[in-house]
This record gives C-alpha cells, structure tokens and sequence, in this order.
C-alpha cells in the first residue's frame, strides 16, 4: 500500500504529511486491536 512496510519509513511519511500513509497506519492500528480483543475473549 505505502510502497513499505518500514515503521520508520511510514513514521516519516507522516511526519512528511502523508495523509494516506496516515490512514494506513491507522487502518493497521485498528486491525491490530481487533485481534488483541479477539484472543483476550477467547482467554477469558
């Protein structure tokens, strides 16, 4: 999507003013959490 998959790389985007990397990471951010609250209501 973002041409990388850097963290660094997409920080500086952002920093740069990217707004779509902005998104991305945004985007991934969300997946994330959605699957920390997935395996936590399988954990009890």
């Amino acid at each position: 999507m973002l041409g990388t998959s850097d963290g660094r790389k997409i920080a500086k985007m952002i920093d740069e003013g990217d707004e779509h990397a902005v998104l991305v990471m945004e985007a991934q951010a969300y997946q994330i959490a959605k699957g920390i609250a997935c395996f936590s209501a399988v954990a009890g």
